[in-house]
């Protein structure tokens, strides 16, 4: 028995072009983007790209069979597409607590989604690769002649729809990023006309692609060793937190405090802050000075109801 004719190949290649470039990217495109108004990051525009590119290749598998060319496009195309979702989402995830750094779709924000659609991508083409025993199927893999295959409706139906998808993005595109050399934002607007369009994501070619980006966590300064980081650090209290804060902050109003330190709402007795109901007066204090700043007007505006 054949494992996969081609009547049910073209079927399955079809389904693929639907999940992969026809649903998610129409998905972003129409929904995300015209309905919610959501603009795409450089990084989503990659991931979209790389969604298109494997449609492409599901569409010229369709349309001309089984060919290597097409399959190392399409495995070329998801190798992109899961360096730049891996790309992107390390740059957000670990931030990300609930907040929210885009749009999400059942539970996931839509920079993870082409982490799983890279991945079936993968899979579903090495499963082909290894089920296709039909010779209408695997006989085109080396062929040097082309060959025009018929569509049947379905593979005419989604492949409009694809092309449709293609088009809305290439507008929504230029409407948020414009046109080269124009490229898209690292924190993108909103999707208006009235979008400012930059080249400055260029910059970012001139260094090492990264999964973390400008996301870099220093080494701690520890006071008496010789730590090389960016930011500079004195030991002199005069100075303030950093070298570059000058003078350092004084202390521009102090009295002794006239009631019992308590601490606040009768929490604690160390320093911290402290209120006395009677004047209804907060009070940042320390001990055992038992001085303190009087933010009196501030503390009040923040912290009583």
């Amino acid at each position: 028995m054949k494992i996969l004719n081609e009547k049910n190949f073209d079927f399955i290649m079809t389904t693929a072009v639907l999940l992969v470039l026809a649903i998610p990217v129409e998905i972003a495109n129409f929904y995300l983007g015209y309905v919610i108004g959501e603009g795409p990051c450089t990084l989503c525009w990659w991931e979209r790209i790389g969604m298109i590119v494997i449609g492409v290749g599901g569409i010229l598998v369709l349309r001309y069979g089984l060919r290597a060319r097409y399959v190392a496009f399409i495995l070329f195309g998801a190798a992109y597409g899961l360096f730049m979702t891996l790309r992107h989402s390390s740059f957000s995830i670990y931030r990300d607590v609930g907040m929210g750094f885009g749009g999400d779709i059942f539970g996931a924000h839509t920079y993870t989604w082409g982490i799983l659609v890279f991945w079936v991508v993968v899979v579903a083409m090495g499963l082909m690769m290894l089920f296709a025993k039909d010779e209408a199927v695997a006989v085109g893999l080396f062929r040097k002649e082309t060959k025009v295959k018929a569509l049947n409706t379905y593979s005419k139906f989604v492949i409009f729809i694809s092309l449709i998808v293609v088009l809305s993005n290439a507008v929504q595109a230029l409407i948020s990023a414009g046109y080269p050399p124009y490229s898209g934002k690292g924190d993108p607007e909103r999707i208006s006309l009235n979008n400012t369009w930059t080249a400055g994501v260029w910059d970012r070619l001139k260094k090492p692609l990264s999964f973390v980006g400008a996301n870099v966590v220093e080494k701690p300064f520890i006071a008496g060793e010789n730590n090389q980081i960016s930011l500079k650090f004195s030991t002199n209290p005069q100075d303030g937190a950093f070298v570059s804060v000058k003078p350092a902050p004084e202390i521009l109003n102090q009295k002794e405090l006239d009631f019992a330190i308590t601490g606040f709402m009768g929490k604690g007795v160390a320093s911290g802050l402290a209120y006395n109901a009677q004047n209804d007066t907060f009070a940042i204090y320390q001990i055992p000075k038992v001085v303190c700043i009087l933010w009196t007007q501030i503390l009040q505006k923040l912290l009583t109801p």
